[in-house]
């Protein structure tokens, strides 16, 4: 739903016979809603809820996730960040994530924008995210961090310019496992 500045969203998924790690078959659900609100066509501010059911028990069990993220634009320079944090798993206690990122966008002309982004993860003892939004092993408990720079060229204006290309706000928010 758009209307004016304000977007809603919400979304349900469902996959059925997903395969876990140890070869066992579960089902797996999750909802979504979210929102973002412009104010005075320079500052977007945006929250996500979702709650998951990864099927199965232990990390693999339902939790629930929120995201928050900010972009304010000055002139060709769009200053972003976001918060996430996910909650533990509904049987393995401490299990859940806080992810924040700070970033900066800056637009050379229409169709050309670079951009840099600070991000880190901070798992609980028997948290097990990571940047690239996949587990890996030895990851339970530790703090993980990347630096991103990057550079968005739109080829055709028939697209638009190169921010309307490049996630609002930063990088996806909810962490998944």
């Amino acid at each position: 739903y758009t209307q004016g500045p304000l977007y809603l969203t919400a979304a349900y998924e469902s996959l059925n016979a997903k395969t876990l790690s140890a070869g066992v078959w579960e089902d797996a659900i999750a909802y979504k809603v979210g929102g973002s609100f412009t104010l005075g066509g320079a500052t977007t501010l945006a929250a996500v809820w979702e709650s998951a059911d990864l099927g199965g028990t232990g990390n693999n069990g339902a939790r629930d996730a929120y995201h928050l993220n900010f972009s304010h634009k000055m002139d060709a320079l769009t200053l972003k960040g976001a918060f996430t944090q996910a909650g533990e798993t509904d049987s393995v206690a401490d299990t859940g994530a806080t992810h924040w990122a700070v970033g900066a966008a800056y637009a050379f002309t229409k169709t050309t924008e670079v951009s840099f982004v600070y991000s880190m993860v901070s798992n609980d003892p028997a948290g097990r995210y990571g940047i690239d939004l996949v587990a890996g092993p030895g990851i339970n408990g530790q703090e993980i961090s990347s630096v991103s720079l990057g550079i968005n060229h739109v080829f055709s204006s028939k697209n638009g310019d190169a921010a309307s290309h490049v996630l609002k706000g930063t990088s996806d928010p909810v962490v998944k496992k």
